[in-house]
């Protein structure tokens, strides 16, 4: 809407209020002031108090006119712009004004006092009563003719400009009646304690004064007390009337083919959904159930108490949730989802990158970490790492999977996680699957058993690193078990006539020359 608009509004801003934006606010404006001027102030048999309800009314059309006045301010600029010698003077002095008028607005947004929806009319008694007993099918027609004027919402569904409906007026009559009776039986409560309190004692039997004085106050006590409960029994009749009233009525459906329920729910977007004490949709095809819930998603969802949904096609289940992003969900309460097609599930959560998921209590995601998968309460976010190769012993390993996009976290610092009841990964140069431990395992028992010990000599041997030890012609070789040595020896029948022991090698011979 235009409010917002005006918010992202720069010196160097162009083209950002459209004139279609600009008309419908005029529009509107000039029915809210025709409508002050159709108000007969001096009429002295009003049911709403005229006094404050021109000076709250005052304050709405005060504020909107300086809206009115940017937006004149804001077409000048643009029309003097587009001259071809325009008057950068002109320019800079309506640049400043507007800039003025455009921070008291926007430090205006929040009070509701500045819309119509914010006036609370006081009522004269004695009209209201007339009216609402003997003046209902008039009063019918003038309400309806209000809300005929006024919409909660412009055509635009842009901008607040509450209308006072018969609902409302039936709740705020409810409301005040109710506590009227509440102050009448209080104050019917004080007055048995004080005829209780009047009581003769048995010494004031005997003293003529006190005894004529305490019956004359409990004699006017007596009477009170019969006042106050006819006015009771005709208080707790008119609540009840009030009350069937209320359950026959409640905020004007303003979307096509949309419905509201619950006091004061509305409804405005096509095809929406309010159910429960002041829910609020004002997109199409939104649901809002529960209490507080307010939906001004298109196509989104808020069901729970206390949740707004701000982004399109959005949904929050649970209490409290404040999701702005668009294409996000969250279940729990309460969680905080800004980013974008996230989601989240668990209690106090907060999201503002894209694509999260977050499964887990207590997790924050800041901006930055879009794709992030987070598991686990109090688990935290982490930047991806990639890795391409690794060097062992000179010789360079190169790895698939080197381009990393997020990261699956299941843990924080202090607080990490032990991954179990993973299967058994594929073990290949191009596999990016996860290995787990028994495929370790397997890796160090091989490597492992590369120190076993040959326990087989004969004429040729093998050993772990694949050495061969063979004896030659007249030669044989002899093992210790005990000591571990081999001796290499002339064999009986060697016609040579001598055998030299080369290094680590002992000739075991009497007749060796």
């Amino acid at each position: 809407g235009i409010l917002s608009r005006l918010k992202d509004y720069s010196v160097n801003s162009s083209n950002l209020i459209s004139t279609e934006d600009i008309a419908n606010f005029k529009k509107w404006f000039k029915s809210l002031k025709d409508y002050d001027a159709s108000i007969d102030w001096n009429f002295d048999k009003s049911a709403i108090n005229l006094t404050d309800y021109k000076q709250n009314l005052n304050k709405v059309i005060a504020y909107n006119s300086k809206i009115d006045e940017i937006l004149d301010i804001y077409q000048s600029i643009i029309d003097e712009r587009k001259k071809s010698a325009p008057d950068t003077v002109k320019i800079d002095n309506e640049t400043k004004r507007l800039m003025a008028l455009k921070d008291e607005v926007i430090g205006g947004v929040t009070d509701m006092s500045n819309y119509v929806a914010g006036i609370s009319p006081t009522y004269n008694k004695q009209w209201a009563d007339y009216y609402l007993n003997y003046g209902k099918a008039e009063a019918d027609k003038v309400v309806a003719r209000i809300n005929s004027e006024l919409k909660l919402y412009n055509e635009k569904d842009e901008l607040v400009v509450d209308a006072t409906t018969k609902a409302k007026e039936i709740q705020d009559a409810y409301d005040k009646a109710d506590k009227a009776l509440k102050d009448k039986k209080a104050e019917l409560d004080e007055v048995n304690k004080r005829i209780e309190d009047l009581n003769l004692t048995p010494s004031e039997e005997k003293n003529d004064e006190v005894k004529r004085a305490k019956e004359a106050e409990k004699a006017e006590r007596e009477a009170d007390k019969a006042r106050l409960e006819d006015e009771i029994k005709k208080g707790e009749d008119d609540l009840a009337g009030l009350k069937e009233k209320l359950s026959k009525s409640s905020l004007k459906d303003l979307g096509l083919r949309s419905q509201a329920h619950g006091s004061n729910a509305f409804a405005s977007g096509d095809d929406s959904i309010a159910m429960g004490t002041n829910a609020t949709v004002t997109k199409a095809d939104g649901i809002a159930i529960g209490q507080n819930t307010n939906v001004t998603g298109v196509q989104s969802i808020a069901i729970g108490k206390d949740s707004t949904v701000s982004g399109e096609k959005s949904i929050a289940i649970g209490v409290g949730h404040n999701v702005s992003g668009n294409h996000s969900t969250t279940i729990g309460d309460p969680n905080v989802v800004s980013g974008n097609e996230s989601f989240v599930a668990g209690n106090n959560n907060n999201v503002a990158s894209n694509s999260v998921m977050v499964m887990g209590n207590n997790v924050t995601v800041a901006q930055g970490f879009d794709g992030a998968v987070v598991l686990g309460a109090d688990s935290a976010a982490a930047k991806a790492n990639p890795t391409s190769k690794y060097e062992i012993k000179g010789q360079e390993y190169t790895f698939a999977g080197v381009n990393p996009t997020s990261t699956v976290s299941v843990g924080a610092e202090g607080k990490e996680r032990q991954i179990t009841n993973v299967a058994a990964g594929r073990i290949s140069n191009t596999s990016t699957d996860a290995i787990n431990g028994s495929q370790l395992y397997a890796l160090a028992d091989a490597i492992a058993k590369k120190a076993v010990t040959p326990n087989d000599v004969s004429d040729e041997v093998t050993n772990q690193l694949e050495t061969k030890l063979v004896a030659g012609d007249n030669v044989q070789i002899n093992k210790d078990e005990a000591t571990k040595t081999f001796t290499i020896s002339a064999t009986d029948t060697n016609t040579q006539s001598v055998v030299v022991a080369g290094n680590g090698v002992t000739v075991d011979s009497a007749d060796n020359a």
